[in-house]
């Protein structure tokens, strides 16, 4: 589902007020009729709470990835080493795993992409060229 972006005027200290309470990290809910229709937040809270969104999510799916591969692990351990189910549960082991790395994968990249959505900079490939050299 796409939204479109509008733009409406505001009282410029009606503007103003929600703007600095943003940027003092506060939440700041747009009412209409009592009923919230709207959220400003400050970039940087934004960021830092699509950061730990995105941490969590990476910290789960790596347990469960690791769980799984140690209880199929031992259950192919408990095969006979070259047995044909011993080599399809080693397979199903590899898979999932694999399977769990890609989502973490994806749930950082999307972070990274919310960062720079909400106005972080960037560099370029040459850029990084550079500091990984310098680093290394």
């Amino acid at each position: 589902m796409t939204s479109a972006a509008r733009a409406y005027e505001m009282p410029d200290d009606a503007l103003t007020e929600v703007v600095a309470e943003a940027r003092l990290g506060n939440v700041v809910y747009l009412v209409r009729d009592g009923e919230r229709v709207a959220v400003v937040q400050g970039t940087e809270a934004r960021i830092r709470e699509l950061e730990d969104v995105a941490q969590a999510a990476d910290a789960q799916l790596r347990a469960e990835a690791e769980s799984a591969r140690k209880t199929l692990e031992l259950v192919a351990q408990s095969l006979t080493g070259d047995s044909q189910i011993g080599l399809s549960v080693r397979a199903l082991l590899d898979e999932r795993v694999a399977a769990a790395e890609d989502i973490a994968d994806l749930a950082a990249a999307r972070a990274a992409m919310a960062r720079i959505e909400a106005g972080e900079e960037t560099i370029s490939h040459a850029q990084l060229l550079a500091e990984l050299a310098d680093q290394g």
